[in-house]
């Protein structure tokens, strides 16, 4: 709990996006994060790769570079605490666009940054080990079997938008069936894990998943949706009212599709939807139609997460919400996801 509570990590130049995982499916989009640390082997040793530099933001996807660095899960957190401290102290703070640690990486260069953090944490680390990511990935929706025997149910949280109603009855059932807790996923959904046998039926019985599915439409299951207008000032488009009525009327008219489709918005280039990791992004715009200003998105396709990660290519611009409907349709149908993979090598 090096964090929590402390002072000591108040005054970063800027935002500072952290994300650990010991998951080997890719789940957490660690390319796109400010520090990342993902799962690796050394020898006998499970442990953590270290990963430093990137974002979505202030000028665009940039991928995180190799730290070169593996750690022990029991060390994370006083490395990640040192990479912040190197931010803190040396983070450019001149220009707000040019104020992410992916600039003191650009222009530091890894090496000297690792000499850095070695220095913060006032030992030699260890070199990278072997990455233990799969292909695969994963967004823990629907029925997992836990390793000690139990279960967890992962559901969607349609548009990541939940209500305080549904939260507690989200802690309910955790208390009912679970053990009392609950957890949020990278891509705005829930997951109650611990979960014994006897009650796993009941559970998936009650009226509240229904609302919060754990078997849901893929176009659904693949949605994520940034804050928008509502609650951020730099959006330029309504994000959560557009996408979600928009993703159910195609999932009904797409009924029979089964292939997993990953579509995320971002309000505005900040990309905090991380839409260029979607199979399927969209980054809102304003467009001038007939003397009028209206909402509208740019449309990227192609992007992936994970060990060999992709930014996606932007394929068509200044869309107007009101065509896109169509547009999303013909992508949906025509681009599943081996196609739009392949659109970006074209």
């Amino acid at each position: 709990r090096l964090f929590v509570g402390s002072r000591a990590y108040t005054n970063l130049p800027r935002k500072f996006n952290v994300a650990i995982t010991g998951c080997p499916e890719n789940c957490v989009g660690a390319e796109s994060q400010d520090v990342a640390m993902v799962p690796a082997r050394k020898g006998e040793r499970l442990g953590l790769n270290v990963f430093v530099g990137g974002k979505m933001g202030s000028g665009g996807y940039r991928r995180a570079d190799p730290l070169d660095v593996f750690v022990e899960p029991a060390a994370a957190a006083e490395v990640a605490a040192a990479i912040v401290r190197v931010f803190r102290d040396q983070g450019p703070r001149e220009a707000r666009n040019r104020s992410r640690f992916a600039f003191l990486v650009d222009d530091w260069g890894v090496a000297r940054v690792r000499a850095a953090v070695e220095e913060a944490c006032g030992r030699s680390l260890e070199p990278a080990g072997e990455d233990a990511r799969g292909p695969n990935r994963t967004d823990h929706v629907g029925i997992y079997r836990q390793k000690d025997g139990r279960s967890f149910v992962g559901v969607v949280v349609p548009g990541g938008r939940v209500t305080g109603a549904q939260l507690a009855e989200v802690a309910r059932l955790a208390d009912t069936y679970g053990s009392g807790e609950m957890r949020f996923t990278t891509e705005q959904n829930l997951i109650i894990p611990n979960i014994s046998d006897p009650g796993l039926r009941e559970l998936t019985q009650e009226p509240l998943l229904k609302e919060l599915p754990y078997d849901p439409p893929e176009l659904l299951r693949g949605l994520v949706v940034c804050t928008g207008i509502d609650f951020c000032d730099l959006a330029l488009i309504d994000t959560k009212a557009r996408a979600l009525p928009m993703t159910r009327a195609l999932a009904a008219r797409l009924a029979d599709r089964k292939e997993p489709l990953r579509m995320h918005w971002s309000g505005c280039p900040a990309g905090c939807g991380n839409h260029q990791l979607a199979d399927i992004g969209f980054e809102g715009t304003k467009v001038r139609v007939n003397n009028k200003v209206v909402e509208a998105v740019d449309v990227w396709v192609g992007g992936r997460s994970g060990p060999e990660p992709r930014p996606g290519q932007r394929i068509m611009e200044n869309v107007p919400l009101s065509d896109l409907p169509e547009v999303l349709e013909y992508l949906a149908r025509f681009f599943p996801k081996q196609r739009v993979a392949r659109a970006r090598t074209q």
